[in-house]
């Protein structure tokens, strides 16, 4: 690796554990800059902004997401099993990706949020898709699957994508308290029960065969990554009166 590749890596390890130990508000470019003793100078060579290295942070998260997914493929499961792995770890919303969620959820519904997570998406999609959609022609060839339409694969994906955003409401709701939940309340198991029945229904898979994820676990990590981002709201000194969780 080059000096400067080597220098930008570490200025983004550094400001990793920065927003994620602080938040996004509380951390500013002197704070990453103090940890790595380099000038403003540096920083700027590389990065335009804070937010531009939450943006490369974000692309190289779906870049180690996607390689945790191949680790976890054996040779011997089934192609359906693999397309709901894959679905799984596509999704950053697992108990390994609450702090990542925590940090999205800091700017969900802010213009620099939608930035980033559009980034995100993207990114993610280009470390997945290729593997999502080499999945789905391998099940209808095996029967499994039904695909009358070329464009298919990708229309699906995209749909599965805007989960994520709907997750981050739901994630905002507990941030913002606008609920205590009652004990049966259930828009994650709403939420999930849609997109399996959507994706099932649409590719013509075999029905149950699809988990994603359990929905009590993804309301585990959205409780517990919107107590980090309140956390971070205070560190940020933000106004804890307001009816959005919002750090800008």
């Amino acid at each position: 690796m080059r000096k400067g590749d080597e220098r930008k890596a570490s200025l983004l390890s550094a400001a990793k554990d920065l927003f994620f130990s602080r938040g996004y508000a509380a951390t500013s470019v002197n704070d990453i800059l103090d940890t790595q003793h380099v000038s403003k100078g540096s920083f700027y060579h590389h990065f335009e902004s804070k937010l531009e290295v939450l943006t490369e942070l974000c692309k190289q998260h779906e870049q180690e997401a996607a390689e945790r997914y191949r680790t976890a493929l054996r040779d011997d499961m089934p192609a359906i099993r693999k397309l709901d792995l894959l679905l799984y770890h596509a999704l950053p919303a697992s108990p390994e990706e609450t702090q990542m969620c925590a940090l999205l959820l800091q700017l969900h519904k802010t213009p620099e949020g939608d930035q980033v997570i559009s980034a995100m998406l993207a990114a993610q999609k280009n470390a997945f898709y290729s593997m999502y959609a080499g999945l789905l022609r391998q099940l209808a060839q095996s029967g499994q699957a039904y695909l009358p339409l070329e464009t298919l694969p990708e229309l699906t994906w995209d749909v599965y994508t805007g989960l994520y955003r709907r997750i981050l409401d739901l994630g905002l709701d507990y941030a913002n308290e606008r609920h205590p939940a009652p004990p049966d309340y259930a828009d994650e198991a709403q939420l999930l029960s849609a997109m399996r029945y959507l994706l099932e229904r649409t590719l013509d898979l075999p029905f149950g065969s699809l988990t994603i994820i359990r929905a009590e676990t993804l309301r585990d990590v959205l409780k517990d990554a919107a107590s980090i981002a309140q956390t971070a709201k205070r560190a940020a000194g933000a106004d804890s009166g307001g009816s959005q969780l919002s750090l800008f």
